[in-house]
């Protein structure tokens, strides 16, 4: 309905409109590829705590696997 009200005679320019869109559309991309690369880099920091702490558990069995030898 606000679209049919905006197509009116002398309200607004179509082509204009239309850039305005395809404007907004392009702003949504960028934000979600942005988004994305935070969420990859997120995701790439908590696995490298997973592996620290798995490294530093590993480390403390041996040492007291070690320590019993």
């Amino acid at each position: 309905m606000i679209f049919l009200c905006l197509f009116d005679p002398g309200l607004i320019d179509p082509s204009e409109l239309l850039a305005n869109i395809e404007s907004q559309i392009l702003k949504a991309k960028e934000e979600s590829l942005s988004r994305k690369d935070i969420m990859d880099r997120i995701n790439k920091w908590i696995a490298a705590c997973d592996e620290e702490a798995w490294l530093e558990e590993y480390n403390q069995v041996l040492e007291a696997s070690l320590e019993w030898n």
